[in-house]
């Protein structure tokens, strides 16, 4: 629902389902479902919630060290921190160079994680944020040299999601290099 713009609707019945998987016992299960909280909250507008919801739900995951959502938690700080850049364009200019460079720090280490774990849907994700964060920056060169090799591993499931846009990404970006 979120997707279709029915944004109270949509994280209303998340935080719903949230809070009644949580009733089961699954408290630290639940650390997907609140990834996936955060990054609505995000596409939703409301950045701030999702950063406050993103941190608390980090610090848990790195506490019980539960690796398997830990890349991901990265990835949604990192584009999470860029949205809320965004939101202070009136911001001073170091404020908004500072959450750039978390976030740049939060993609690098959900990229290194994800390696450690072999989980190359998970680096191709974050690889997409930091690429995108350095086409940005002007640095197309950097994020296609790094972005296309990655895309290139893959030898299926080029009608998901995640590898059209993959797809998309380096056609954008071959333009500026």
């Amino acid at each position: 629902l979120v997707g279709l713009g029915r944004y109270d609707e949509g994280l209303a019945l998340l935080q719903e389902g949230i809070t009644a998987y949580g009733a089961t016992g699954a408290d630290l299960a639940s650390a997907g479902n609140l990834c996936v909280l955060a990054e609505n909250y995000g596409y939703a507008g409301r950045v701030a919630e999702g950063v406050r919801l993103i941190a608390e739900s980090l610090a848990l995951v790195e506490m019980y060290e539960a690796s398997v959502w830990r890349s991901e938690f990265h990835r949604v700080k990192g584009d999470l921190l860029l949205a809320q850049a965004g939101e202070s364009q009136k911001a001073p200019q170091s404020l908004i160079g500072s959450l750039q460079a978390e976030a740049e720090a939060c993609f690098l280490e959900a990229i290194a994680i994800a390696r450690r774990q072999e989980a190359k849907i998970l680096e191709l994700r974050a690889t997409m944020s930091v690429a995108r964060l350095w086409q940005q920056q002007g640095k197309p060169h950097v994020a296609y040299t790094t972005l296309s090799p990655l895309y290139n591993w893959f030898t299926e499931g080029f009608d998901t999601g995640d590898l059209r846009e993959a797809k998309a990404l380096i056609e954008e970006l071959s333009l500026g290099v």
